[in-house]
């Protein structure tokens, strides 16, 4: 079916990556949002930290797996001495690996379309202001 016949699905056009937290009780509940944005018929990329995609022993069915470094690929938190120390490092090491994975080539990744604006409080949780950081490491198409 063409883009311009009747009947297109544009959903399938629409490539979402969802980011969780990267602490305990924040992946499975963006794992099942995931899993609910597939079955509408949208492309969906999960983006864990390294450390967290470690323990993961699920079956992700339509959903892209892409994990992106924080800085603390062994050990996670026990990485850093402190939660300031974990969200310094998340700030200098994610957003440029964060960056990396919306940056793909489209023939990889056809469809993302990066739009900060309703992860924007996700990106600003415990002082960890991603957004700023992260249009000026990327081409935003869309809101900040």
């Amino acid at each position: 079916m063409d883009k311009n016949d009747e009947g297109y699905n544009k959903a399938h056009e629409v490539h979402v990556l969802v980011l969780p937290y990267p602490i305990h009780g924040h992946l499975n509940p963006m794992l099942q949002f995931a899993k609910r944005l597939t079955s509408r018929g949208l492309k969906v990329t999960l983006a864990p930290t390294h450390y967290t995609a470690k323990s993961l022993h699920i079956d992700a069915g339509p959903i892209t797996i892409d994990p992106i470094s924080d800085g603390c690929d062994e050990l996670g938190y026990r990485d850093v001495k402190s939660p300031q120390a974990y969200i310094e490092r998340f700030r200098t090491v994610g957003s440029q690996t964060l960056a990396q994975l919306i940056v793909t080539p489209p023939e990889v990744k056809p469809g993302l379309y990066v739009r900060l604006g309703p992860i924007k409080n996700f990106l600003t949780l415990n002082r960890c202001n991603l957004a700023p950081i992260m249009s000026h490491r990327i081409e935003v198409r869309g809101e900040v």
